[in-house]
């Protein structure tokens, strides 16, 4: 799983992915190490699967940023 195929997969939650940086930070990408793809993947998943239904709002991402990386634990 890599970041163009989560933005395939999940497009409403990704849809502030083409918007200019004045209005997001979506616009960066997804800023984290490749482990978290299929955790990001798996909360898409169940994110789409709760919100499917026209009473529930739907979720859209505005930044997915890994605060720390491994080199902060040093």
């Amino acid at each position: 799983m890599n970041e163009k195929e989560l933005l395939w997969k999940y497009p409403t939650i990704f849809r502030q992915k083409e918007l200019p940086m004045d209005q997001t930070a979506m616009c960066w990408g997804i800023e984290c190490g490749k482990g978290w793809f299929h955790i990001i993947d798996t909360l898409c998943y169940h994110l789409t699967a709760l919100t499917a239904h026209e009473d529930h709002p739907s979720v859209e991402f505005k930044q997915i940023k890994e605060k720390y990386d491994k080199c902060a634990y040093k």
